[in-house]
């Protein structure tokens, strides 16, 4: 009797372990995931904050006429459109991207020496 008695307390001691574990494992991971989408999420803001930085840039050199600034601005926001389609799309569904970057792509073209 006395080995079947430290059986069930070690099976019992295990059941207790096991079902503590395996919730804090499922916690932990779901805390994880949730962190990355939080990371994910802040470069997805700082790349469209980026993107309407280099708007504002292109907008005041194109009032200076300083078109080598405006080109080089048109080209990285069109990159930056290039790079980040589909979550600038998510973020502004509205927005015709394609458009605004074949409008950046334009800029070089028309006002810039190659």
């Amino acid at each position: 009797m006395n080995k079947f008695n430290k059986r069930v307390n070690k099976f019992s001691l295990l059941l207790k372990f096991t079902l503590i574990i395996i919730p804090l494992f499922f916690i932990s991971t779901n805390l994880i995931r949730i962190r990355k989408e939080n990371i994910i999420e802040r470069e997805v803001m700082d790349r469209f904050i980026e993107f309407n930085l280099s708007l504002e840039k292109i907008e005041n050199y194109i009032e200076t006429e300083d078109w080598p600034n405006t080109c080089k601005e048109a080209v990285k926001a069109s990159y930056l459109i290039k790079e980040n389609y589909l979550v600038f799309k998510k973020k502004e569904p509205y927005y015709d991207w394609k458009e605004i970057q074949n409008l950046l792509e334009v800029i070089p073209r028309k006002f810039c020496k190659s």
